[in-house]
Parts: C-alpha cells; sequence; structure tokens
C-alpha cells in the first residue's frame, strides 16, 4: 500500500510538471513576441533558428571562393504566412533585418551574433503589404521579388522609405515606412514602358537604389537578342537608359545589392530536377554602369547541393565595424516542406 501512494505521488508529480512545462511554451512565444519591434499594421509571431555549417560534408568547411562563410540559420515558424523570403535588407549595425515575401508579407526581425557569427532570430513581426486602397495585395499583383532602401538608415525608423520590385504585374511601389510602419501605402515609382513586355514570369526581379537615386532595375529571364538579361537605370522621373546583364546558362538573375563602394553584388540561382538548386554570386563594379553596356563582373563564389543552400532569392550587404563587407542571403522556401527558410552570412575577403 505504501509503494502504491509513492508511486500515485510520483506520477502526480510529474504531470504537475509536464502540465507547467506545457504551460511555459504559449508564454516564451509571448516573451518572444513582447521583445518585437512592434511596427504598427504589423502582428508579432515566434520563430525558431538553428545553426547549419557551411558544408554539411565537411564541418571545417569555412570559404567558398572569395566568400567566408560567417554563420547561418534554418529559420522556422508555426505561423503558416511565413515563407517565401524573397528580398532583404540589414540595418547598417547588423541587428535588424527587414525581408519581403513573394506573396506580398513583410517580415521585420532582430539579429543577434555570438563571436561575431550569425547566431539567431528574435523580435518577428509579419505583416501583409498593403495596395492603394488599403487592403493587403492578392494575386496577381502580389508577387514582390526586390527590395531597396531610398534612404541612409534602416527603413523602419524614422524617415525610412523603400522600393519594391513585382514581378507578372511588373512595377515599382514605394512604401513610406518611416512614417506609416507597415500600414503603409503604395506611390507608384514611375518606370520605362518597356516593363510591360517583360516575359511571363521572368520579368523584374532586382532592382537596387544607386548612390545618385537613380533605380538599377533587371529581369529574371526576359532576355535581349544577344541572350541576356534586359535591364534599365530608371531616373526619378522615369526616364531610362537601356543595359543588361550577361547571362551565362543555366543561371538567372535572383536578386540585387548595392555594395558599400557603389559597386553592386548580383546574386544568381539556377535549378534543375537531377542537380537541385544552385548560387552564385557576381561583383559589377560601379564604372560598368553606363548606357547599352553588358554588365558583367567577377564571380565571387559558386554553391551547390554541397553547401547548406536552397531556393536563395534575396541578397542585403552591409559594411562591419572594421570594414568589412559582409553579405546576407535568405530563401525563398516556396511555401513547401521539401524546402527550407536559411539565412546565411558571408564575409567578402580582400
Amino acid at each position: 500500500m505504501q509503494r502504491g501512494r509513492v508511486g500515485y505521488l510520483a506520477l502526480l508529480v510529474a504531470l504537475v510538471l509536464a502540465g507547467t512545462l506545457f504551460a511555459l511554451l504559449p508564454i516564451t512565444s509571448r516573451l518572444d513576441a513582447l521583445a518585437a519591434d512592434m511596427v504598427p499594421g504589423g502582428e508579432a509571431i515566434y520563430v525558431s533558428a538553428a545553426s547549419v555549417p557551411l558544408k554539411p560534408s565537411d564541418r571545417s568547411t569555412s570559404k567558398v571562393g572569395k566568400l567566408r562563410y560567417e554563420g547561418g540559420l534554418y529559420v522556422t515558424s508555426t505561423d503558416r504566412r511565413f515563407g517565401g523570403f524573397s528580398g532583404l535588407i540589414v540595418s547598417a549595425d547588423g541587428k535588424r533585418l527587414l525581408a519581403i515575401s513573394d506573396r506580398s508579407y513583410w517580415l521585420s526581425a532582430k539579429i543577434s551574433y555570438s563571436a561575431g557569427r550569425l547566431s539567431g532570430l528574435s523580435g518577428a513581426v509579419l505583416a501583409p503589404i498593403l495596395g492603394a486602397d488599403g487592403k493587403p495585395l492578392k494575386s496577381p499583383y502580389f508577387d514582390s521579388e526586390s527590395i531597396t532602401s531610398l534612404g541612409l538608415g534602416f527603413p523602419l525608423d524614422a524617415g525610412g522609405v523603400v522600393d519594391i520590385g513585382f514581378e507578372t504585374k511588373d512595377r515599382v511601389d514605394r512604401y513610406d515606412l518611416g512614417h506609416d510602419g507597415f500600414l503603409a501605402r503604395p506611390v507608384t515609382v514611375p518606370m520605362p514602358e518597356a516593363i510591360k513586355n517583360n516575359a511571363n514570369n521572368k520579368g523584374l526581379e532586382g532592382i537596387a537604389r544607386l548612390p545618385d537615386g537613380r533605380l538599377l532595375a533587371i529581369t529574371e529571364r526576359t532576355l535581349d537578342a544577344a541572350g541576356n538579361m534586359v535591364g534599365w537605370i530608371v531616373e526619378p522621373t522615369g526616364a531610362s537608359i537601356p543595359l543588361s546583364l550577361k547571362r551565362e546558362a543555366p543561371y538567372d538573375l535572383s536578386d540585387l545589392a548595392l555594395g558599400p563602394a557603389g559597386d553592386v553584388f548580383a546574386l544568381e540561382r539556377r535549378y534543375s530536377r537531377i542537380g537541385g538548386p544552385g548560387i552564385r554570386i557576381r561583383l559589377i563594379k560601379k564604372e560598368r554602369l553606363q548606357p547599352d553596356v553588358v554588365l558583367d563582373g567577377e564571380v565571387l563564389a559558386d554553391l551547390d547541393l554541397d553547401y547548406s543552400i536552397d531556393n536563395m532569392e534575396g541578397l542585403a550587404i552591409r559594411k562591419s565595424e572594421d570594414g568589412r563587407t559582409l553579405l546576407y542571403v535568405i530563401a525563398d522556401d516556396n511555401y513547401s516542406a521539401a524546402e527550407r527558410t536559411l539565412l546565411l552570412m558571408f564575409a567578402l575577403e580582400k
């Protein structure tokens, strides 16, 4: 009888402890939500992040091409709206990110580091990107693929403004996030009439605001007569000068980002059913940004499935306190269980 009573008490204690731990799980989520930067119009969501090596088969690998690996994360969330990230901005101090999904959602989050290496995300906030009517964008107008900032500060701070490039219904829309947060409504940015001729689902894919205020815009795979990717440098008035980005099959453009020295970095990707995804990053010197030229540049790194990559679509660049050029790359998981949301960080070696 005594042994039964002890067993009963042990079971009771175990159940109480299990219940307490279970009850703490949503509290953890709420605490993470309270730590979020609550941008107007945003909703805090819980995310978790696990570190990934550069090369799973050889965890000692720390370099690919001219890029040194500075950590990476596999990011997950139970929120069904999470995923599909195709454009990325990282703050100058590296502590915050702003991403857009190709189903027109904003994501903001805080970035953490350990010994200078990417180690976690917290304080995540999700919100729909709104149309001119104040309602969330719907298909076919919601295919947001690229983002670039107009100012020197982070877009969610006072004065922050961004341009978003949309594919399918090709256009560039401007959002005053610094004033209205995620409740901002778009103002259409003047663009050349030629963007209406972009190939279906191969249109506007990368935009980057240049230091002189002009916009560099290049398509994913709308090709000119020479087989290169069509693009433009666009004045604030909408007047444009044509150019193109050299295409080396099977790569297509995925994103553009402006570097600290005014050079442009191009993220490109490939995919095949046999070989899976692959990416590479090209550096285009600012001197090349001239009318009627074919842009080309040095390939800094080329990564295949031997590395921790997926459908990498977004690229952001910043300068570290010690003067290094840091690159962040984010993956579009296509809302598929077979793909991952990855956030990788690299340093460009001189």
